[in-house]
């Protein structure tokens, strides 16, 4: 059985994933493809450190938002009231 959505079940998960991806294309971009003088430079390593921390933090609490409804599900099949 496949699963399509690579486990991104909740809105944290997914938005998460995508600021992840906005600092690779940011880290692309900035590394990749010559040197960036000015502004654009300062907003592609803006984009690149915002994208990465924020990625990160989403995806966790993410990930425990997942956990507890994993725990809670569990918990509420051993006790049925």
């Amino acid at each position: 059985m496949t699963r399509l959505g690579f486990g991104l079940t909740n809105v944290y998960l997914r938005c998460g994933v995508v600021m992840l991806l906005v600092a690779v294309a940011s880290a692309v971009l900035l590394f990749g493809f010559g040197p960036w003088q000015g502004t654009p430079r300062l907003l592609l390593g803006w984009a690149l450190r915002a994208g990465l921390l924020g990625g990160v933090v989403l995806y966790v609490i993410g990930r425990l938002v997942q956990g507890a409804g994993v725990l809670s599900r569990r918990a509420e099949r051993r006790d049925p009231r």
